[in-house]
């Protein structure tokens, strides 16, 4: 067998990173074919003049709808076998396709693969894919996992069959939201070699509490709670978890009446480990 790897690019903006994130997936060597789309989601830079060396990269436009439209836009227009949905600015080390395509193409078990995440240019602790406890990884947030969807290689199969897209009422969860949800369908295998490479940098949204971070946060808790994602066992750790999250976040943010309303929900799940603070 020699599967087809749809890697689907979505770019906002990113014209400075992009010659340097194809070149790292036009290196890859594994025993496949490879179809890159690059999904345009409205840049205004000079990203078309940047991947002219490229000729066959597949260029997509849409007007400016967000990162988890440009991704559901780029699957249904793949047709590979398996799919990666790779950040316009990160890198794949040497063998990152092979590494993750073979344990998927020796057994049926798994339906999707990823592997360890090394942060650059940024000096930061390695992290790895979500895969062993995917429910008490992301839910719960560990620290040593990152959810980025760079890391992952993915049965296209499952995604379609069972209409399995990044939710577009998210922004930066819609990667937490999504692992959940291909999890209910399909378990994942962490593989030890090729680093997913992961830019980051002091100015980069992660860093620093917008109030569109903390309402993107907020509303990835209502959608778990309306999709049932949260398994009874670890559900009121991850209430207690987000109501930290957001009651610290809205107060930082200017809004304290709404923070101390979540406080006092996070009170009232457990009472006396309410009154520690959140690792």
């Amino acid at each position: 067998m020699r599967p087809t790897i749809s890697v689907i690019i979505p770019c906002y903006n990113a014209a400075q990173y992009i010659e340097e994130t194809l070149q790292s997936i036009y290196s890859q060597k594994f025993s496949g074919t490879l179809e890159v789309l690059l999904i345009d989601d409205g840049s205004s830079d000079d990203l078309k003049n940047r991947i002219k060396s490229f000729p066959e990269l597949q260029y997509f436009y849409q007007i400016n709808s967000g990162v988890s439209a440009a991704r559901n836009y780029g699957l249904q227009l793949a047709v590979g076998d398996f799919v990666i949905f790779f950040d316009a600015d990160d890198l794949m080390s040497e063998g990152f396709i092979e590494a993750r395509l073979q344990p998927l193409l020796t057994s049926d078990k798994y339906g999707f693969s990823c592997g360890k995440v090394k942060p650059f240019p940024v000096k930061r602790k390695i992290l790895f894919g979500a895969a062993e406890n995917i429910e008490e990884e992301v839910l719960l947030y560990n620290q040593q996992i990152a959810t980025c969807p760079s890391n992952y290689l993915i049965r296209r199969n499952i995604l379609v069959e069972n209409n399995i897209l990044f939710n577009e009422n998210l922004a930066s969860s819609a990667d937490r939201f999504f692992l959940l949800e291909l999890n209910q369908f399909s378990k994942c295998i962490l593989v030890e070699e090729s680093p997913m490479l992961y830019r980051i940098s002091e100015s980069s949204m992660s860093h620093f509490v917008s109030r569109n971070l903390i309402n993107d946060s907020n509303q990835f808790r209502k959608e778990v709670e309306k999709n049932n994602l949260a398994p009874k066992s670890i559900r009121n750790i991850f209430l207690r978890k987000i109501y930290y999250i957001l009651g610290a976040g809205y107060i930082r943010t200017g809004r304290p009446i709404r923070g101390l309303y979540f406080l006092i929900k996070r009170f009232f799940v457990h009472p006396l480990k309410s009154l520690r603070k959140e690792n």
